[in-house]
């Protein structure tokens, strides 16, 4: 009895152990504190080799990221687009009519200073003329003559200005492909020269008188601007002081002895907002109307094709914009021919 009483007081124990969690080690509580004990071991391994990639994983996009930062930096400085600027001196600002101008012309590269050589092989070119069109510039003369005292140096020029008046003279530099166009300007006033009324001076300059010729011989005149300089308010007179018509004007060179005349032809003289860009602005419409005025007089008609939208010469063939998109030369010689079909066509 009393045994079976010891074990009835026992069990009483270990249950009660059991419950406050005091069981033997080796018991079912003592297994489960040692299955928690791994668990947390293994969590804690776990978690320090999760640390452990994301760290490396980290460092690693890190590292791409500085090499990608790098490479953009290199490939932006290879991308940038080297800085061209052009200013403009006159050896004088203000000249007597008749006297010529020297403009010179600087150019820089990044601040470096390049010589015409220089922007031939990179395959720039360099124009002057006189500018109405800027800010400022709308009430400037225009009209001028450009040669240049040290061959193929188009940097320095000698300028003859043939009106008295202001002049906005333009020194333009421009890329082969369009991507580049700067320009400067130098503003050069032409005064009437001072002469005491009355008096005369000897220029020393003759001009022998030209004798008839024969039928056959050419006696020519460029009237290619007569419309450009008429349409800006200029006024011809005949001998007799009388005003002359448009056709008036063409008759009087006939009966001068002048037979033929010579007419430019353009592409298209005008920039994006309608505003030609000077030398008579010489598109095919005018010169049908002046051709018809010179044909009416009994003249004969001279085209000269420049297939540009502005002067063109052996040194400077500047492609119509018309014409920029054709890639190939087949393309172009099919636009050289239609242009000097249309012109022709239509003449």
């Amino acid at each position: 009895m009393r045994k079976k009483w010891l074990q009835s007081a026992l069990a009483l124990v270990l249950a009660l152990a059991v419950c406050l969690g005091f069981a033997p080690l080796g018991g079912p509580m003592g297994a489960f504190q040692a299955a928690e004990t791994e668990t947390s071991a293994d969590s804690e391994s776990a978690e320090t080799e999760d640390s452990a990639d994301n760290g490396k994983e980290q460092a690693d996009n890190s590292a791409e990221s500085g090499q990608e930062q790098t490479d953009n930096s290199a490939d932006s400085e290879e991308e940038k687009a080297p800085v061209y600027k052009v200013t403009v001196s006159a050896d004088a600002n203000s000249v007597v009519f008749g006297k010529s101008v020297t403009l010179t012309a600087k150019v820089t590269k990044d601040g470096a200073e390049l010589t015409a050589e220089e922007l031939k092989a990179d395959k720039f070119e360099f124009y002057w003329w006189s500018d109405i069109w800027a800010e400022g510039h709308e009430g400037g003369m225009q009209g001028e003559s450009v040669s240049y005292p040290e061959k193929d140096n188009v940097l320095t020029a000698n300028v003859s200005l043939p009106c008295v008046g202001t002049y906005y003279m333009a020194g333009e530099l421009k890329s082969g492909d369009g991507k580049i166009d700067e320009k400067a300007y130098a503003e050069i006033t032409v005064t009437e020269p001072k002469v005491e009324e009355g008096s005369t001076e000897d220029s020393g300059i003759y001009v022998d008188p030209v004798l008839p010729q024969d039928s056959d011989f050419i006696l020519g005149a460029d009237v290619s601007s007569y419309l450009s300089v008429t349409q800006s308010g200029s006024v011809f007179y005949n001998w007799n002081g009388t005003k002359l018509t448009d056709q008036g004007f063409f008759n009087l060179l006939k009966q001068s002895g002048v037979n033929y005349i010579r007419l430019r032809v353009w592409n298209d003289p005008y920039d994006e907002n309608g505003n030609g860009y000077g030398g008579g602005d010489c598109d095919l419409e005018k010169a049908i109307t002046i051709g018809k005025w010179a044909t009416e007089a009994g003249m004969r008609v001279l085209i000269d094709f420049h297939y540009s939208d502005f002067w063109a010469d052996p040194k400077r063939q500047l492609v119509p914009k018309e014409w920029a998109k054709f890639g190939t030369d087949i393309e172009k010689k099919r636009m050289r021919f239609t242009s000097t079909r249309r012109t022709l066509w239509n003449s």
